[in-house]
């Protein structure tokens, strides 16, 4: 039995860093992103995120800028971005997306969580509730 070196890649590859655009190519036909890691930084609209005939899912982290009063990232929701809830996004702070490509340019949202809000919204609007219920309690 022979024995061959292993020289393949252990692990995953680094994320590759894309500016927010119109369109922003997650998995392009040149293999010019090479890694199923996305780091979006910017501010802006994105309506696609590219074609694609790969099935392929891309995990992307959202980073909007700090500095400009509006500084968000938009997500437009259509027949080629598909978004969970069907209705457009507005980034304000780090979030996380899966996004899953069927293999004819057509993405789809399978998860979204904006860093450190899900729980903390969660919360306050438990509190609110409780608050409400206290409050018709004692009339």
């Amino acid at each position: 039995m022979a024995f061959t070196p292993w020289q393949t890649a252990h692990g995953d590859a680094e994320p590759a860093y894309l500016q927010c655009a119109d369109t922003v190519a997650l998995s392009p036909a040149d293999d010019s992103v090479d890694t199923n890691d996305i780091i979006i930084e910017g501010a802006g609209t994105i309506t696609s995120f590219g074609e694609s005939s790969h099935r392929v899912i891309k995990r992307v982290q959202f980073v909007p800028l700090v500095k400009a009063a509006s500084a968000s990232i938009t997500l437009v929701n259509s027949s080629h971005l598909n978004l969970l809830g069907k209705k457009n996004r507005s980034i304000d702070g780090v979030s996380y997306g899966m996004y899953l490509c069927n293999g004819a340019d057509h993405w789809n949202e399978v998860y979204f969580v904006e860093q450190g809000q899900a729980l903390i919204s969660e919360l306050e609007d438990r509190l609110k509730a409780l608050e409400e219920q206290w409050q018709q309690f004692r009339k």
